[in-house]
């Protein structure tokens, strides 16, 4: 009998956990856009994403992501991130003790905490910084620089790796979990703004005795716009243990295009 009770609480717990019952994911919708993006030219590369739960709460705090990107964007050869900037100063002082010429990009960011029956949004400013290379591969550093109500000032780690085609390499992304208010849990992001290569983004070389400023040209777009578009694809993992995707396409310009 004592047997039958263990087999029988065991057959409960699977069907607990059977696909009817499994945790719904959240979900995601990931744009991203070339300014300008005729191929073989300089543009400047922005991304957005929303995450949302399926019953409006406030979604599982973000643990993860991986980002693919079209084959030819040339990232590592873009003249982007002339400089690298150490992990210990961007926690230490923030961008202030980074060389002009690691910054890549810029954005910001949105975040939610469940604080008893309110729902309280955070937003949050993020630097991205060219940071030293990482067993031969190149990597980044992104500040999230959030004031109110909570101040968390967190660094995350993105390692640029090469991908199966149709893209031609994806940036791997760890997300620390934040604490928040007292009683809360953790910080949940819900939007995210970001730009790589913006204009008026300025650089210094160095000439005779002097710095002379000058402005980065950009991401490289390859020669040729792939049939279909430029594609990217994106995957999120979350605290509880769901994991979302989204694809987007940035389309080829039109052949009548002016440029």
């Amino acid at each position: 009998m004592r047997l039958a009770a263990v087999l029988g609480f065991i057959l409960i717990a699977l069907g607990m956990l059977a696909p009817g019952a499994a945790l719904a994911a959240q979900s995601v919708k990931f744009h991203a856009e070339f300014t300008p993006k005729h191929p073989g030219e300089r543009t400047t590369a922005a991304f957005s994403i929303e995450i949302t739960s399926p019953d409006g709460s406030v979604p599982s705090p973000l643990i993860g992501a991986n980002v693919r990107y079209p084959a030819g964007l040339g990232i590592a050869l873009s003249g982007l991130g002339v400089a690298a900037c150490s992990r210990e100063a961007l926690e230490t002082f923030g961008t202030g003790d980074c060389p002009a010429g690691s910054f890549m990009g810029e954005g910001s960011a949105t975040a939610e905490i469940q604080f008893g029956p309110e729902i309280v949004r955070e937003p949050a400013r993020i630097s991205l910084v060219r940071a030293g290379a990482q067993e031969g591969e190149l990597a980044m550093l992104f500040l999230i620089k959030g004031e109110r109500p909570v101040y968390a000032q967190p660094v995350l780690t993105g390692l640029l790796l090469p991908s199966a085609a149709p893209y031609g390499g994806q940036m791997n992304i760890d997300v620390p979990v934040i604490g928040s208010l007292p009683g809360a849990p953790g910080v949940a992001v819900v939007q995210i703004q970001l730009v790589l290569a913006p204009r008026g983004l300025t650089y210094y070389e160095h000439v005779g005795h002097s710095f002379r400023p000058y402005h980065p040209l950009g991401l490289r777009l390859p020669e040729h716009c792939p049939p279909g578009g430029y594609p990217f694809a994106l995957e999120l993992s979350f605290l509880d243990g769901t994991r979302s995707s989204s694809a987007t396409t940035v389309p080829c310009p039109a052949a009548n295009h002016p440029r």
